[in-house]
């Protein structure tokens, strides 16, 4: 293994998933911002699943 070099079998699988962690993070906080809890839910929740879906296939 290389140091500072993240290849496609050293964990690059181990982050499924946080993509939409983080919208969701990011969703509350800006519908809490605009009073539209929901609204940044919906958007937090599609933008880290587009997220997700093309960080995984970066690895492949």
């Amino acid at each position: 293994m290389k140091y500072g070099h993240m290849s496609a079998d050293n964990g690059s699988k181990r982050n499924a998933g946080g993509g939409i962690a983080v919208g969701l993070g990011l969703g509350v906080a800006i519908g809490v911002a605009m009073d539209e809890l929901a609204m940044g839910i919906a958007l937090g929740l599609v933008f880290g699943i587009a997220f997700d879906s093309v960080w995984s296939q970066r690895g492949e």
